[in-house]
C-alpha cells in the first residue's frame, strides 16, 4: 500500500537548510567593489600619460572640491585628525556589522578586506591622481632641463652670501601655533601670486609628539585621504618651517616631493619674516653644496652641525632604511621616477626657477646685500 500523502502545508517545501542563501545587495557591491579595483589601478596608470588631461579634470576640477570638504571637516572635528576619526569608525561599523553572525572570525575577515578595497577605490581620488598631474615648473612654461655647471655655480656663491647675511638667532623651542600661522600665510600668498591656488585652503599642521616619525628620518606626513598635514617637532627649529611649508604645499594638491620643496623655498623666500627667509635658505644650503662650493660663515656652519646632531639623537638608521625602501617603492608606482631621490632635485628646480624669474633672483641679491 502507498503511504497517504501529507496533507501539511509544508509538504515538499525544502527546509530552510537547504535553501542556499541569496546574495543581498551588500554583498554585490562588494563583490563589484573587489572585482573593479584592478580595472580602476589600469585606468590610473593609463592617465600617466595624460597630464593635461589629469590637469583639467581631476586638478582643476574635482580635487579643489575635495580639498574644501576636507578643509571644513579639518576644522568640523578639531583638534581630532580626521584620519582617526574615520579609521576608528571603519573599524566600528566593521565590528558592528558581524557582531551576530554565526562564523565572526570568518564574516569579519571578509568584511575587513572589503573595507581595505574601498579605501583602496578612494585613495586615487582623494590624492592620488595628484601625482599624475604636470609638475610645477611645466605649469608655469619653465624649462625643467639640466642646468650649466657654471649657472649652479653662480647660484651657490649667491647663496652662500645671501645665507650668511640671513642667518638669525632661532629659539630651541619656538612657538609653534604662531610659526604655523606665519607659514601658512606665506604659501597662501605664493601660490596666489602665481595662480597655482585652485585647491589651497587655509589648514592648520598637527604637530605629532616628538621623535615619532623622526625617528624613521621622516620630518613630515600628508594623509592622502583627508589631506591632513602632520608634522615631527623632533627636528631642528630651523629646518620646522620648511617641513611645514612643504606638507601645506603637499595639501593644495603637489603631490611631488620636489615640487612640495621648490614651493616650500620659494614661499618663504618671499615671506616678510626673516627667520622664514633664513630657514628656507638653510634648507637648501646642503643641497646646493653637495654640487657646488657653497661658502658659509663658521655660525652657519655651526647651526648645520646643531641640526644634524638632533637628527642623529633620534634617527635609527635601521628603521630609516627601511621605510625608505617602501617609500622609493611606493613613489616610483606614482609616476615619480627618481622615487626617493625627487626630494633633492630641489637644487635642479630652484636653479631653474631662479633663470626664468629675475625677480626672485633680484630677492636673493637683496637679501645677500643687507636690503
Amino acid at each position: 500500500m502507498d503511504p497517504e500523502p501529507d496533507p501539511s502545508p509544508s509538504a515538499g517545501v525544502p527546509s530552510p537548510e537547504a535553501t542556499p542563501p541569496s546574495r543581498g545587495l551588500g554583498t554585490k557591491l562588494a563583490w563589484g567593489a573587489l572585482v573593479a579595483l584592478p580595472l580602476h589601478v589600469l585606468l590610473l596608470w593609463a592617465s600617466r600619460s595624460a597630464p593635461e588631461t589629469v590637469e583639467a579634470v581631476y586638478g582643476k576640477g574635482l580635487f579643489p572640491v575635495i580639498s574644501a570638504i576636507d578643509a571644513r571637516l579639518d576644522r568640523l572635528l578639531s583638534p581630532l585628525s580626521p584620519a582617526l576619526v574615520y579609521l576608528a569608525l571603519l573599524l566600528g561599523g566593521v565590528a558592528w556589522s558581524v557582531r551576530r553572525h554565526a562564523q565572526p572570525k570568518r564574516r569579519f575577515a571578509w568584511r575587513l578586506l572589503i573595507a581595505a578595497v574601498v579605501v583602496a577605490h578612494f585613495f586615487p581620488l582623494c590624492w592620488g591622481w595628484c601625482y599624475w598631474r604636470p609638475p610645477v615648473l611645466e605649469r608655469k612654461g619653465i624649462s625643467s632641463a639640466p642646468p650649466l655647471r657654471a649657472e649652479l655655480e653662480a647660484t651657490g656663491t649667491l647663496l652662500g652670501a645671501a645665507i650668511n647675511r640671513a642667518r638669525v638667532e632661532w629659539p630651541d623651542d619656538p612657538d609653534w601655533e604662531d610659526l604655523d600661522r606665519r607659514v601658512d600665510a606665506a604659501v597662501l600668498a605664493f601660490l596666489r601670486a602665481e595662480g597655482l591656488d585652485e585647491a589651497a585652503r587655509s589648514r592648520q599642521i598637527r604637530f605629532l609628539p616628538s621623535g615619532v616619525m623622526y625617528v624613521g628620518g621622516w620630518t613630515g606626513i600628508t594623509i592622502p585621504w583627508t589631506t591632513e598635514g602632520w608634522v615631527d617637532p623632533a627636528l631642528d627649529p630651523r629646518i620646522l618651517p620648511v617641513s611645514i611649508a612643504h606638507e601645506k604645499a603637499h595639501q593644495a594638491g603637489f603631490a611631488r616631493e620636489s615640487d612640495a620643496n621648490l614651493i616650500a623655498f620659494l614661499a618663504l623666500l618671499r615671506s616678510p619674516d626673516p627667520d622664514l627667509r633664513y630657514a628656507a635658505l638653510f634648507d637648501l644650503a646642503p643641497l646646493f653644496g653637495a654640487q657646488v662650493p657653497v661658502v658659509l660663515a663658521p655660525a652657519v656652519v655651526q647651526d648645520l652641525v646643531q641640526a644634524a646632531a638632533r637628527e642623529e639623537e633620534v634617527e635609527v638608521k635601521v628603521v630609516r632604511a627601511a621605510t625608505e625602501v617602501v617609500y622609493d617603492s611606493y613613489l616610483k608606482a606614482n609616476a615619480v621616477e627618481p622615487g626617493i631621490d625627487d626630494y633633492d632635485i630641489v637644487a635642479r628646480r630652484v636653479q631653474a626657477w631662479l633663470k626664468a624669474r629675475p625677480d626672485d633672483w633680484a630677492r636673493l641679491e637683496a637679501i645677500a646685500a643687507g636690503r
